[in-house]
């Protein structure tokens, strides 16, 4: 290999990836001209260039985006990669002053205050709670779950972050949606499932419920319930499409449910479908008038107190 030709590949390691214009000496430019005339280097962004193979990777065009401007800020999807080692996005989604049309990249000038900026990874991108209420036009509540669910017994401080995410960036589109889903998370639902659960709750005008309870059982075993009435020691347990994909997710479900009745739980199990056709809300209902608690939903105690 030629000297010059080393060198810039010995740029390209100490750089992570990346060669430019500005990093590299004038005598390299004929030559990594000709490596990109050969294949051997893709431009990433006009004047940085990485090796053929590595220019769609979503981390060599992060590093690209930030040696282009060190005050670039990712968002959407492309935080949410950062943050929470989501799916790699499809392009690369960033503010700052980069701007026009690059393939693999989605620029916008978007502003957002400082205070919405966190280090992840060792790059810029938008804070969690910020991050979350983004990509609700988009991923529905999934992302705000994630939060919530990270969040775990101070989901109170977490749903008022995303608020105060929300009101930082008034009349945006898409601003109806983020509202719902925000109004929605009142009860800190850590799936969507969970969430229609609640939804569902509050229509038949159930009360006495909390999410997320932790329930410390006799075995020592802390444990976190997806919906309890604590009065009635009885559990949901909201079960998604995901639940149990592995034989010691299921064993160690079972060792839960254990514990639970063994301390005197009534466990009702929840699935999708079930939700789809509420007909989980009537075993919940004879649960609730099996264990003598007299229980009436509210829209109907509230038609018989406007009655007298």
């Amino acid at each position: 290999m030629k000297p010059a030709k080393l060198d810039v590949w010995t740029i390209l390691y100490n750089q992570h990836g990346l060669i430019s214009y500005d990093t590299c000496p004038p005598e390299l430019f004929g030559v990594m001209r000709r490596m990109a005339a050969a294949g051997e280097l893709g431009s990433v962004l006009p004047g940085i260039f990485a090796p053929t193979d590595r220019v769609d990777d979503p981390f060599i065009r992060m590093r690209a985006a930030t040696l282009r401007d060190p005050d670039v800020v990712f968002t959407d999807l492309t935080a949410a990669h950062l943050l929470w080692q989501a799916p790699s996005p499809a392009s690369i989604s960033a503010i700052g002053r980069l701007s026009g049309d690059r393939p693999g990249y989605a620029f916008s000038t978007r502003f957002v205050d400082p205070q919405w900026v966190v280090g992840s990874r060792g790059f810029r991108c938008t804070h969690p709670a910020l991050t979350a209420v983004d990509l609700i036009p988009r991923e529905g509540g999934r992302y705000v779950d994630r939060f919530l669910r990270d969040a775990r017994t101070e989901g109170a401080t977490a749903l008022r972050m995303m608020w105060q995410a929300f009101h930082a960036h008034p009349h945006r589109p898409g601003n109806v949606v983020r509202q719902q889903i925000l109004s929605d998370s009142r009860d800190r639902p850590w799936s969507e499932a969970e969430r229609l659960a609640h939804q569902q709750l509050r229509e038949a005008g159930i009360e006495g419920w909390k999410t997320n309870y932790a329930a410390m059982a006799s075995s020592g075993r802390l444990m976190f319930l997806d919906v309890a009435i604590p009065r009635l020691k009885i559990a949901l347990e909201i079960d998604g499409y995901g639940s149990h994909s592995s034989p010691e997710a299921f064993h160690t479900d079972r060792i839960r449910q254990n514990d639970l009745m063994v301390d005197g739980w009534l466990v009702l199990r929840v699935t999708w479908s079930m939700l789809e056709n509420r007909s989980w809300l009537h075993w919940l209902e004879t649960a609730i008038s099996a264990r003598d608690w007299p229980w009436v939903p509210a829209h109907k105690a509230k038609r018989a107190r406007d009655a007298r």
